[in-house]
């Protein structure tokens, strides 16, 4: 159902960020499909961010889910938060919040 006040806003022009859950969102049984890994390429080569977006800890993200081209990675890392984020460089940036 569409409400007119919706219908009439579009969405603000410009790069977006997409988060994504791993279990049963990006990977199923620790699977990505290749569909999955296609939008990801996709919206990356449309200029947007790709980060996942997990209760797990970094240390519990197998590589292939990261290895998918995503951006960085938004998790709670134990007692404290933290996010990761890949800079155009290709360097990481490793922000952590308590």
């Amino acid at each position: 159902m569409t409400f007119p006040r919706q219908a009439a806003e579009a969405a603000p022009a410009g790069p977006k960020a997409v988060f994504l859950d791993i279990d049963g969102t990006l990977a199923d049984f620790g699977e990505v499909s290749q569909g999955n890994a296609e939008a990801i390429r996709a919206a990356r080569g449309d200029g947007h961010r790709v980060l996942l977006c997990t209760g797990r800890s970094r240390g519990m993200i197998p590589a292939k889910n990261i290895d998918n081209g995503v951006d960085g990675i938004v998790a709670p890392g134990g007692a404290g938060g933290w996010a990761e984020v890949v800079c155009p460089a290709g360097r990481s940036s490793r922000i952590r919040t308590v």
